[in-house]
């Protein structure tokens, strides 16, 4: 669905020197500074939570997402066929977010031993990571229906690449014409 209620962030893992396409790494922690706003006319609760990606493989097993705000904190790790599982902390709620205001967040991927760099043949891509955002006053863990024509939920899509350059190289040969 193409709309303006979503966003993209992308940001890329160092790699060390030298690490050769289809040999994984173990890349290093990214960190995301994310912004939500309440557009309602009333302040509202907003729960933050990584949701699984279109194509499930397009993140690995084993990838941790860490959100924080204030002093509140919870990491999720993920698997194909599971999505998403809190393994420590609770849910992250931003409380009473005032009408028309914005409220910044963190959040952290950490890609599992031996991902394939985003040049890799294959892949050629980054690792998504969405973040859902949403208003539960009624506190039932599902976004509250849309008011005014506002939708009660945003995703941001935090990307992280591993490496970032890959160089095509194509030789085409074609027969001369004599004379």
């Amino acid at each position: 669905e193409n709309d303006n209620n979503k966003d993209f962030t992308n940001r890329s893992s160092l790699v060390p020197a030298g690490v050769s396409p289809g040999t994984g790494v173990d890349p290093d922690g990214v960190s995301f500074t994310n912004t939500v706003q309440n557009t309602g006319q009333a302040p509202a609760d907003i729960v933050l939570q990584p949701i699984p990606p279109e194509t499930a493989t397009d993140l690995p097993d084993g990838t941790t997402v860490t959100v924080t705000y204030d002093s509140q904190q919870a990491t999720y790790t993920y698997t194909e066929t599971g999505g998403f599982t809190l393994t420590t902390g609770t849910e992250v709620t931003i409380p009473q977010v005032a009408a028309n205001s914005n409220e910044n967040y963190g959040v952290e991927v950490n890609l599992p031993d031996g991902t394939a760099l985003s040049t890799d043949p294959g892949v050629e891509r980054g690792y998504p990571v969405p973040m859902r955002a949403f208003v539960d006053n009624d506190d039932n863990g599902e976004p509250d229906p849309a008011t005014g024509g506002q939708p009660a939920e945003n995703v941001t899509i935090d990307r992280v690449y591993v490496g970032y350059l890959q160089m095509v190289k194509e030789t085409r040969v074609l027969q001369g014409e004599s004379t």
